[in-house]
This record gives C-alpha cells, sequence and structure tokens, in this order.
C-alpha cells in the first residue's frame, strides 16, 4: 500500500476511535448532569444535607454493627437463646434511634423549605415505588 493510502486509513481509523470514547464521554456527562438534576437536593440544602450526613452515619454504622453482632451469634455452633434475644433487641432499639434521627432531619429539613420547594422535593418519593410501600400479604401475591 502507499504511504496516502496508509495515512488516510490511519486518519479515519482515529476519528472512529475518538467517536466511540466521545460518545461514552457524552453518556456518561449527560447521565451525571441528569441524575444530580433529577435526585439530588436543590442548591440551598446541599449544605443541610452536609451537616447531617456524618451524625445519621453514625447511627447507621451502629446499627450495622448491632446488626453483625446478631449475625454473629447466629452462627455460632452452641447459641445461647437469651443472648440472641437481647442481641436482637439491641438491633431493634438502634435501627429505631436511627429511624428517629432520620425523620427528626427531614422535620428539620422541611422547616427550612418553603411550599413550594418541600413539595418539589418530597414529591420526588414515589408514591407507587415498591422500596417505599410494605410488602403485599402473602395471599396475594402473585406466586401463589
Amino acid at each position: 500500500m502507499s504511504k496516502r493510502a496508509l495515512t488516510i486509513i490511519v486518519i479515519v481509523s482515529l476519528a472512529f476511535n475518538l467517536a466511540f470514547i466521545g460518545t461514552f464521554g457524552l453518556i456518561q456527562l449527560r447521565r451525571r448532569s441528569f441524575l444530580k438534576h433529577k435526585f439530588g437536593p436543590p442548591p440551598e440544602l446541599r449544605e443541610h444535607f452536609r451537616n447531617r450526613k456524618e451524625h445519621i452515619a453514625s447511627f447507621q454504622h451502629d446499627f450495622h454493627q448491632s446488626k453483625m453482632d446478631f449475625i454473629e451469634e447466629l452462627k455460632k455452633p452452641d447459641f445461647n437463646e437469651e443472648l440472641l434475644n437481647k442481641t436482637l433487641e439491641n438491633a431493634i432499639r438502634k435501627q429505631t434511634a436511627m429511624e428517629i434521627e432520620l425523620g427528626k432531619s427531614l422535620i428539620e429539613l422541611r422547616k427550612e423549605m418553603s411550599f413550594e420547594e418541600a413539595q418539589k422535593f418530597f414529591s420526588k418519593f414515589p408514591k407507587n415505588n415498591r422500596k417505599f410501600m410494605p410488602p403485599r400479604p402473602f395471599s396475594k401475591r402473585r406466586n401463589n
């Protein structure tokens, strides 16, 4: 092949490679901006979330640790039912404390919002999302 033909092939190949890489970069940028806009808190409330994150994280860590303690007790070959019940009660107490703190944080957040901001922010929690709903009774499930 001639030098000119090889040069053209290399240039076309580079163009295709750059287009391919650029497409993935563009998709990532669009997805990031979409997710930040769609699901993130409004800019004026981001500071509130940053301030509360560490406080809530300590409750989440305590709850997670108590769950792991309960699982470790269940793994033991010679389990003590009384100790298991105490560990379970401790895990439930930690979860309750975490949920209360999350609720208080949402109340504090709502105090800082106007009515319109609250409507916009809290409408992002879907009404029919199964993650936010209790499970259906066993008798009403499809797979019975």
